[in-house]
């Protein structure tokens, strides 16, 4: 095949002219006529010959008029030599253009389909059984973006180098070692698994690196390694190829299966519908366990792909989506209509002007000045507008949270009557939960306490151990209307670091009932006698709670 490429090759114009060649070769080929091909224009300069170029050469197209007894004479004739001479230059120089269009990246796809089409139904004859062949057996890969092409060389490489380095190095290989092996036999086979036939020894040497991680008691680590790599293969072409590009390569895999593909990408979509339509999703509410906006569109992107039974798990992760967005919205209906129009920014403002004042005024000041007093007023509306609201943001966060990323709850909410109001009230909510401060901790101390005064009975409850749990139950428990004791044998000097894990959903639930530590200069009564109570424990919740932060001595305690 000629090699050498002009500039003319990125020229549409060069596109063009083989697109029409096409269709002329096909419209004879529909007519049951034989196409003959000539060349009509000849090269510019003769050194593009030494070069091999083949974009300065045009060829036609003409039915061939001569008849089977013309053609048969003609082999004897030494014009009819030089007829096929020129025909078989002509059909050369084709063929090469064709294979320089399939191999040229910025060729466009439909002119790529098209010859693949011609192929397939023998419109181009002069291509030899082989050509053919190759064309056929390699069509997902000419099909292929310039951005798919680079990935699956850059893995193929990485893969080769890579595999056998790592194997070297075994039993002294951790899952953060095999992290970019892994990646790269993973996108080979979601994108190429025709480089990876049955066989191939990769796929024996990552089943002596599975074998090493579960000798060595990381089976589930592995596991979970291999299904996050899996799903951000996916979530990356959805980002990186184009819309035409990412929807030609869903459609090759339902075209082309493959057995070892399939059940990747299968494991991957299992476990975003598992998390989306479980009936007891987890307490934790880890974040590889929630469903993400990316999850979600992928998993209705591949909708084709999916079996019945997981076409019906995804109808009932949309039912389920519709509930939980429903609830929310039921649930930001009982918020003031104040919390939508607040000003954070002037909120977080007066906040610092209310405790730079209230450092520096002296308290009979204080309730001589006019301005104070208001700015006192204001703080404290806001203060009760941002626990209603972060409340709120903590039992979402809670119930719906553990199923959904907030960002799939706020995105749904677009597309449903009344969705302006609630979807700037949910990201209201969103934007008050970044809010950090003494005010926003004193906003939810007055809150739970509220909520403690409200309670119709009172009961006396006693909680013995400081630690993650009793602590959670403590809070709980006074919200409800308890009066709450907490037993724990450790003083308050007890300074050993806590080695606890705590769940996100836990340390949301800790960081709204305790804050994040901040200086307070006054407090109410209430507010005293609280955390007076919480003294025992104190330091065990700031070390789970906010072990990088300098701890701060509170005056209201």
């Amino acid at each position: 095949m000629d090699s050498g490429r002009s500039a003319g090759l990125f020229n549409n114009n060069q596109y063009a002219y083989v697109n029409n060649t096409l269709l002329e070769l096909e419209a004879i080929h529909r007519n049951h006529k034989r196409a003959e091909l000539n060349i009509f224009l000849e090269l510019k300069h003769a050194k593009d010959r030494d070069q091999g170029a083949v974009w300065h050469r045009k060829v036609e197209v003409v039915p061939s008029q001569t008849s089977f007894l013309q053609r048969l004479l003609n082999h004897f004739t030494a014009e009819g030599r030089k007829q096929r001479r020129q025909k078989r230059e002509a059909a050369d120089l084709f063929r090469s253009q064709v294979w320089e269009l399939l191999q040229t990246d910025e060729a466009p796809n439909s002119i790529k389909k098209q010859i693949i089409y011609d192929v397939k139904t023998g419109v181009l004859p002069f291509l030899k059984k082989s050509e053919r062949k190759a064309i056929l057996r390699n069509q997902d890969t000419i099909l292929r973006g310039s951005e798919e092409r680079r990935i699956v060389r850059e893995a193929a490489g990485l893969l080769r180098k890579g595999l056998p380095e790592l194997l070297l190095r075994l039993p002294k290989v951790s899952l953060e070692d095999s992290r970019g092996v892994l990646k790269a036999y993973y996108q080979l086979t979601v994108l190429s698994p025709e480089l990876l036939p049955r066989g191939h020894k990769a796929h024996k040497a990552i089943r002596k690196l599975e074998k090493h991680f579960q000798n060595t008691r990381q089976a589930d680590g592995f596991s979970d390694l291999k299904n996050a790599i899996t799903l951000s293969i996916l979530h990356n072409l959805r980002e990186v190829l184009a819309p035409e590009d990412y929807q030609h390569f869903l459609g090759r895999i339902q075209s082309n299966r493959s057995s070892q593909r399939d059940q990747a990408l299968q494991t991957v979509f299992n476990l975003i519908l598992n998390n989306g339509t479980s009936a007891e999703p987890s307490i934790h509410g880890h974040p590889r366990e929630l469903v993400t906006a990316d999850d979600l569109a992928l998993i209705r992107n591949s909708r084709l792909l999916l079996g019945k039974k997981s076409v019906r798990q995804l109808e009932r992760l949309e039912r389920q989506l519709e509930e939980d967005v429903s609830a929310v919205r039921r649930r930001m209906d009982r918020l003031p209509g104040e919390l939508r129009n607040l000003g954070l920014d002037r909120v977080k403002n007066e906040f610092k002007d209310y405790e730079a004042l209230q450092s520096t005024l002296a308290e009979e000041h204080q309730n001589q000045s006019r301005d104070f007093k208001e700015l006192e007023a204001r703080c404290k509306a806001y203060r009760e507008l941002i626990a209603e609201g972060r409340a709120t943001l903590l039992d979402v966060q809670l119930n719906q949270g553990r199923r959904w990323d907030l960002d799939v709850l706020s995105q749904s909410m677009t597309n449903r009557a009344h969705s302006a109001q609630h979807h700037q009230m949910f990201r209201k909510l969103l934007d008050v939960g970044q809010l950090r401060g003494a005010q926003v901790d004193l906003a939810q101390l007055d809150w739970l306490i509220m909520q403690n005064k409200q309670a119709q009975t009172h009961i006396n409850v006693a909680i013995e151990g400081a630690g993650p749990t009793g602590l959670t139950l403590a809070f709980t428990q006074f919200q409800s209307g308890a009066n709450v004791s907490v037993f724990e044998k450790r003083s308050t000097q007890y300074n050993r670091v806590q080695v606890v894990r705590l769940d996100p959903k836990w340390m949301d639930m800790l960081k709204f009932y305790l804050g994040c530590h901040h200086r307070c200069n006054k407090s109410s009564k209430h507010q005293f006698n609280l955390t007076s109570r919480l003294t025992l424990f104190w330091p065990i919740v700031f070390l789970l709670v906010s072990s990088r932060e300098q701890r701060h001595d509170q005056s209201r305690g």
